[in-house]
């Protein structure tokens, strides 16, 4: 927090061409040397009327709180005169938007990969086993049994387990 040194008045009665008097609301939060430009901000969206009225409103405890707000709002309003923070907002919203979609993109990826090598190291399992004849008691053919086997066994992968897929909103 800055406050009044001697003759220096604080950004917002420089700004206003006031004498800075030691109950200056704007005072412990808008030094002179520190910022006249975010005061400056303030000014052109708020006006200094209304800005002292919102913070005579504010606790004192949270007015340091609601001058950051002031600025940062206020800033925004003058980088973007429609939207303001809203667009900041609006533009976060987009991104994580954006990389959720992505990130369902790269586990569906992982999934295929992860199902395709599990029935790579089945079907190799089950290569090695053919070579040995075993009995068929079944009507069936052995490949079709060697097959129905290999589906049994890929079932009891559980890959929503594996991968531990969980929507970004429960987390």
């Amino acid at each position: 927090m800055a406050t009044t040194t001697g003759s220096r008045p604080c950004a917002a009665c420089k700004l206003t061409r006031r004498k800075c008097t030691p109950d200056c609301i704007f005072a412990p939060f808008f030094s002179s040397y520190d910022s006249p430009k975010q005061f400056d901000a303030i000014h052109k969206v708020f006006g200094v009327s209304n800005a002292s009225k919102i913070l005579a409103a504010v606790p004192l405890l949270r007015r340091a709180a609601a001058a950051a707000t002031l600025v940062l709002e206020a800033q925004a309003r003058v980088q973007d005169p429609v939207y303001g923070c809203a667009g900041h907002v609006f533009a976060l919203q987009q991104q994580v938007e954006n990389l959720e979609a992505e990130l369902a993109q790269v586990r569906a990826q992982l999934a295929r990969e992860v199902a395709s090598r599990a029935l790579q190291n089945l079907s190799r399992g089950l290569e090695l086993d053919t070579s040995v004849e075993s009995p068929c008691v079944d009507s069936r053919s052995s490949e079709s049994v060697h097959m129905e086997i290999l589906l049994d066994d890929f079932q009891e992968y559980d890959l929503e387990a594996l991968l531990d897929l969980q929507p970004l909103d429960q987390l």
